[in-house]
Order: structure tokens, then C-alpha cells, then sequence
């Protein structure tokens, strides 16, 4: 049987809103499974929290990331 891994994003916060959220939410962690991509967007799970969000491919306001 063939097991597929896990994809991952490390996120940086880049102003004070992603900063709450990274706090609050993220628990500080940068690491967020990918639960599904298309061309532009990964749907985003912080490792310790049920929250989803989208992040753009090609370059975010409040966001640094590398996958």
C-alpha cells in the first residue's frame, strides 16, 4: 500500500494582525499542514488548531511563507 506524506508550509507573520493571529491561533508555531491547493491558493491548518484559511501562492500582505 502506498502512503502519501504530508505537505507543509512554515508561515513568518508580517504585520500586527498575522502577529494576533499567529499568537491566538497558531499558538506560535509556524507550521501549517496543506489540506488542498489549486494554481493560486493552499487551504492552510495551523498544526495545533481546527482553523483553516487560504494563502496566495504568489506572495501575501500578511504572510511570508516556504513550503
Amino acid at each position: 500500500m502506498a502512503t502519501t506524506r504530508k505537505k507543509f508550509v512554515y508561515l513568518k507573520p508580517k504585520n500586527e494582525t498575522s502577529y494576533d493571529y499567529y499568537d491566538r491561533v497558531m499558538l506560535g508555531l509556524q507550521s501549517c499542514e496543506v489540506l488542498e491547493t489549486n494554481e493560486k491558493m493552499y487551504l492552510l491548518k495551523p498544526i495545533r488548531s481546527m482553523k483553516t484559511f487560504w494563502l496566495s501562492k504568489d506572495g501575501d500582505e500578511n504572510w511570508d511563507y516556504e513550503s
